[in-house]
C-alpha cells in the first residue's frame, strides 16, 4: 500500500494517484478516525469540529504552501498522501490513547505516553518527507514545512477548547 511506504519514508506523493475521489476518501478517512481518537480524551470539547476544522487547515496549508512554490498542480497527490498516511497514524495511536483515556492519575501507562510521543514525532517526520518531495526541497526544509503545519494545528485546535 502506498500511504504504508510513505511512512516508511520509502515513497513520496509523487507515487500517489491523481485522484480528487481518492483525495475525499483520504480526508473523511483521516477525519473520522481524528473524531474517535479525540472522542478518546475527556473533556476533549467536540471531536467532530476539532477534527474537522483540523481536516480543513491541514488543507488550506497544503494548498497555501504549494500554490507559494508555484506547485499547485501536486496539490491532489501531497494532500491525499498527507491525509492517508495521517489516517494512518492516528488509527497506531488509537491503542494507547484508549489506555491513557481509562488510566487515573496515579496509574499513567508509561507506554502509552512513550507510544504517542514516538507516532507525534513520526508524524512530523513523515509530514517533513511529503512536503520534501512534494515542494523539491531538501528534508531540513520539509521538517520546518511540517513543525509549521503542527504549531498552525496547535494552534487552531486549542481555539476549540
Amino acid at each position: 500500500m502506498h500511504w504504508l511506504d510513505v511512512c516508511r519514508l520509502r515513497s513520496g506523493p509523487q507515487d500517489q494517484t491523481h485522484s480528487l475521489n481518492l483525495l475525499v476518501i483520504a480526508v473523511a478517512l483521516n477525519t473520522g478516525l481524528s473524531v474517535l481518537f479525540l472522542g478518546q480524551a475527556e473533556g476533549a470539547g467536540s471531536p467532530p469540529a476539532q477534527a474537522l476544522l483540523g481536516s480543513l487547515v491541514a488543507l488550506a496549508f497544503c494548498y497555501a504552501v504549494l500554490q507559494l512554490r508555484g506547485l499547485g498542480n501536486r496539490f491532489v497527490q501531497t494532500a491525499t498522501t498527507l491525509f492517508g498516511t495521517n489516517a494512518l497514524l492516528t488509527a497506531a495511536a488509537m491503542p494507547a490513547g484508549l489506555a491513557l483515556s481509562h488510566a487515573g492519575p496515579e496509574d499513567v501507562p508509561a507506554w502509552a505516553v512513550l507510544w504517542l510521543l514516538g507516532i507525534a514525532v513520526w508524524t512530523v517526520a513523515v509530514t517533513g518527507h511529503i512536503f520534501r518531495h512534494a515542494l523539491g526541497t531538501s528534508m531540513a526544509a520539509g521538517l520546518a514545512v511540517a513543525i509549521l503545519l503542527f504549531i498552525v494545528s496547535m494552534f487552531t485546535g486549542s481555539l476549540l477548547h
